[in-house]
């Protein structure tokens, strides 16, 4: 039986600048890391959502000297004194107005050291006697369950599957997304293609310094958010907490190529601009704005991904991720199922927390 891997706890915002180093190098070691596990997502993310964490539990797994795994946790401040403090990852459980919502939320890890990164860090989390569960949301479910079956065995209760839902992917190459479709779709949507590159003054732009980044997630914001009011609903951009944060990470992530944020242009406006996010082989679509009352005929939305899976490619990346998406949704429709991801849960047994205090 291999030991137990010492297993470190950074509680203060303030400090996980100390940890980027060993962040940085576990998730260049991680070929299934996503950039919503990422330090410059985490760092940003824990200092502009601070006031909904009632405590902090970055773990940190050690083999020797060499960082092997990494959790960015956090206990959910609680609403009111009967509520549960649950247990969850950065970038889920914000209140719905500021929700990041991010995915394929999970430990990091080196490969080979799954099942060792989660007996040490449930050695750790079965100390914390206010934890009363766990929520790990929006996560891919094989590299989940390392760490949630253990800490539901510790806490001897039983494993809940709250949610379950697919992603949808495009291949990286316009062309091939295309030809994915049925030959009345592809028929369609070349000749919308074809019309909107005849538009006037028709161009695709790409974020590529900190000026055209905020030219177009000014864009970004404008489109959504007249979209979303014109359907009587705020928009997320309406949080200044989610605004704010995300000014700040995708600063970060264009200085490290890990930002594609890129809009269609015509007859001198923007008629749809997309927020994409990279990691490693993938780039993941977050966020968009669509001008519904220019050409909406053309689809500049479902354009605007055939011409981002292209720019992806051209990038070196080997898929376009449209990310978390209905049966039904135009997701599904456009790309193939890629991945399943899950919202694990257990609630803590009162004899376990009692344990937990000695």
């Amino acid at each position: 039986m291999q030991p137990l891997l010492r297993c470190t706890v950074n509680s203060d915002v303030a400090q996980l600048p100390v940890l980027e180093e060993d962040w940085r190098a576990v998730w260049r070691s991680d070929h299934r890391a996503t950039v919503f596990q990422g330090f410059d997502w985490g760092l940003h993310w824990a200092r502009h959502y601070a006031s909904v964490i009632d405590e902090l539990l970055v773990l940190t797994c050690y083999d020797g000297d060499r960082a092997v795994g990494l959790a960015a946790l956090y206990v959910r401040k609680r609403g009111n004194p009967f509520s549960p403090a649950l247990l969850m990852f950065f970038g889920t459980g914000e209140p719905e107005r500021d929700e990041a919502f991010a995915e394929y939320m999970a430990p990091l890890c080196v490969p080979g050291y799954e099942a060792r990164c989660a007996e040490a860090m449930v050695s750790v989390i079965r100390r914390y006697r206010v934890i009363a569960g766990f929520e790990f949301a929006r996560g891919p479910e094989d590299r989940l369950t390392h760490l949630a079956e253990r800490l539901s065995r510790q806490w001897q209760r039983p494993l809940e599957v709250r949610s379950r839902g697919e992603c949808f992917n495009l291949p990286a190459d316009t062309e091939a997304a295309l030809e994915r479709l049925s030959r009345r779709q592809r028929g369609t949507l070349r000749r919308k293609l074809g019309k909107l590159r005849a538009m006037r003054g028709f161009e695709v732009r790409v974020a590529d310094d900190r000026e055209s980044l905020d030219d177009l997630f000014a864009a970004l914001m404008t489109l959504h958010q007249r979209r979303w009011r014109g359907k009587g609903k705020p928009g997320v951009f309406s949080s200044e907490r989610f605004r704010d944060f995300h000014l700040a990470v995708t600063a970060q992530l264009l200085d490290r190529g890990q930002l594609l944020l890129f809009g269609l242009f015509a007859e001198g406006r923007a008629l749809a601009v997309n927020y994409c996010m990279v990691s490693k082989d993938a780039c993941h679509y977050y966020q968009g704005g669509i001008d519904d009352d220019h050409a909406p005929e053309l689809s500049p939305g479902l354009l605007s991904h055939l011409l981002g899976a292209g720019i992806a490619g051209e990038r070196g990346l080997q898929r376009y991720d449209l990310m978390l998406g209905g049966k039904g949704s135009y997701k599904a429709r456009l790309g193939f199922e890629a991945e399943q991801l899950v919202t694990l849960a257990c609630r803590r047994s009162p004899l376990a927390r009692l344990r937990a205090a000695w």
